[in-house]
This record gives C-alpha cells, structure tokens and sequence, in this order.
C-alpha cells in the first residue's frame, strides 16, 4: 500500500500508466491516489483520461485536490475507479464513475468550481457528502460499475452548503435511503425513503416516490413539482409549496402541519389528498376557489 502524487510524467494522461506517478508505479489496491501539486511536480498537461481503471483494485483513498485545475475525465469517458472513500475539492470539471464493494464507504465533494456544470458522479456509493460547493453536482443514473440495480446507486446523500450550490439526481438513481439537506439547492427526480429538509430550497421533480418527507428549517423551502407520490408529508416549519404539478398530479397520503406555511395557491394540476389534511397549526393557503371542510 503506498500513497501516489498525481504527475502526468509520461504525459499521456492514463491512471494505469506507472510514470504518471510518484513515487513511480502503477496504482493497486490499498493505495491512496493524490490528484494534485506533488514535491515532484506535474507536467503542464495533468488532466486525467478517462476510462476504465476498475481493475486496478479498490483504492483506500481518491483526493483530488483543490490546487488539481484540470479536467477528471470528460462527458464521453467518465473515469471509472474503485475507492472506499473519495474526495473531491477540484478546480477543474470532474466525471467520475466510482465503485466500492464496502458498506462505510463515502464520496465526499468539499468544493467545486464557480461553474454550471462541475461535477458529474454516477457510480455505487454508499455515502455521498456535498458540502459547501459553489457549482453543479449531478448525480446521474447511468453507470459503468456492477450495481444491483444496473443504476447509480446512493444509500445516503447530504446536503449541507452554505454557497447555494445545486445538487440534481436523476429519475433512475436508486437505492436513495435518506436524504438530509441544510442549504444549498437540491432538485430530485429520484425515489427516496426518508427526506430531512432542515434548510436550503428542495424540489421533489418527475415521478419520484417519497415515503417521508419532513420540512423542518424556518428558511426552507419546498417545492412538490412532480407527479410522483409522498406518503407522508410533515410540515414544521418554512415552506412547501405545489406548483405547476405533472400531468397526472401529485398524490400525498398523510399530512400533518405543525407550523410554517402549506401553500397550495400555485398548483396549475391536480392535488390529491388521500386523507384530510391535519392542521395543528402554521398557515394553509388553499387553491383559489376551493372549498374547505374543517373539523375540530
């Protein structure tokens, strides 16, 4: 097990190639991979080619760093690696396609660059972290690596970002167990189980099933824009907000409101509640020229 510094020495651009490293030698299980400046510096073409690097075993640890500028991979060859758990704090777009046959293993993106189209991940994760990013961050469902699913599959997503990056998933990202947000925006078009907003915007799209959706954060808001189903909606506070619903509608099951404000106003579709609405406090904006039964 060694820890490799990413140089390019060869210039050719390939993870395998054993001169692209220091200290020289071709990446294997166990190692920790460096994408960033090294004692040994870098040639002035560092860009990784993409491919599949799948092979080479499952790395200990991936870092590609903050000073790294260039480009991970690119839209037409994602890199394709194993690693228990990966860091991304890149300056440069990265595209990455990444397998772990481990239950700890995590990705976590510390930051991404001032652009609109910064981070592409797809791949088998158990845990992804987005914190404080400034770009996009795409979480695509179709992949190189063996899942069971034959998608991008994400346990456990967080976001928590405080510079108003953008988190996307995709309809076919699966085996979404829990989502926690505190800031930043996520717009999701994929099936989740549980759904903890504590701040940030979040806007449930496509047809998406949620079991749980609960809105905690004052300055939260959400919007149900899909025309997928919640099965439990749980406002405490901030803000939900249907609006412009999918052709079908939405369907939500259970809600009950404890506080903030359940907004109904701007739905242009259908709504279906399949059980009353339990109010217990907090403001209930009601679709204009609706008629509302209330019970005590």
């Amino acid at each position: 097990m060694a820890t490799r510094y990413w140089t390019n020495g060869a210039g050719t651009g390939v993870v395998s190639t054993a001169s692209n490293w220091s200290p020289s030698g071709a990446p294997s299980a166990g190692d920790t991979l460096i994408f960033a400046s090294s004692t040994s510096g870098a040639s002035s073409s560092d860009a990784v080619v993409g491919g599949d690097y799948s092979s080479l075993g499952l790395m200990t640890e991936i870092r590609v760093g903050q000073d790294f500028v260039k480009s991970f991979g690119s839209s037409s060859s994602y890199v394709i690696i194993q690693g228990t758990t990966v860091i991304l704090e890149s300056g440069g777009d990265v595209y990455l396609d990444v397998e772990s046959s481990t239950s700890t293993a995590k990705v976590i993106v510390n930051h991404t660059p001032f652009s609109p189209d910064a981070v592409h991940i797809r791949g088998d994760i158990h845990e992804l972290r987005c914190l404080d990013s400034s770009g996009d961050i795409s979480i695509e469902a179709t992949t190189g690596s063996s899942t069971s699913s034959g998608n991008t599959e994400v346990d456990t997503l967080y976001v928590f970002n405080n510079l108003q990056g953008k988190v996307t998933t995709e309809t076919n990202v699966s085996s979404m167990d829990t989502i926690y947000m505190d800031g930043g925006t996520l717009e999701n078009s994929c099936a989740a189980t549980t759904v903890n907003v504590y701040g940030g915007n979040f806007t449930q799209e496509s047809t998406g099933a949620i079991t749980t959706l609960s809105i905690y954060g004052q300055d939260t808001t959400a919007f149900l824009s899909g025309s997928g189903t919640v099965t439990n909606l749980n406002l405490y506070d901030g803000r939900s907000t249907f609006k412009n619903n999918g052709s079908d509608g939405i369907t939500i099951t259970n809600c009950t409101q404890y506080g903030g404000v359940l907004d109904l106003q701007q739905s242009l579709r259908n709504i279906t509640f399949t059980n009353n609405i339990d109010a217990r406090a907090g403001t209930l904006l009601p679709p204009l020229a609706s008629t509302i039964s209330v019970a005590y």
